[in-house]
């Protein structure tokens, strides 16, 4: 039974290939994959990215508390912070350049609450 069936999938030397169809829908399967995936990434990395930012936000708050408790007063600026409460000043958010132009949305004994 087996044998009688092979001839059948046996291509010959001109028809050796992929048709037309069999391509545009592979591509089409491809596409709408792909429409799926990459909304689905994006959001994962600005998700990733805002996270980022509150973690950072967190440090800072927390090395600025710490400064208050030790020294009385709050730092003027970020600055201070090196070397004894921070190794290095955190990345600022995404879009800005400094902690200095990030919009503070509230602020509470001089801690930073929440960057916009």
């Amino acid at each position: 039974m087996f044998f009688r069936i092979l001839p059948y999938f046996k291509k010959k030397q001109a028809q050796m290939g992929f048709t037309l169809i069999e391509l545009v829908v592979v591509i089409a399967i491809l596409g709408i994959l792909a429409t799926i995936a990459v909304p689905r990434i994006l959001n994962t990395l600005d998700s990733a990215r805002s996270r980022a930012d509150e973690a950072n936000v967190n440090i800072l708050n927390n090395a600025i508390q710490m400064f208050y408790v030790e020294k009385g007063r709050y730092p003027t600026s970020l600055d201070e912070l090196v070397d004894e409460y921070l190794n290095e000043i955190p990345s600022p958010p995404s879009g800005y350049s400094d902690y200095d132009s990030a919009e503070r949305k509230e602020m509470k004994n001089g801690a930073i609450v929440k960057i916009k």
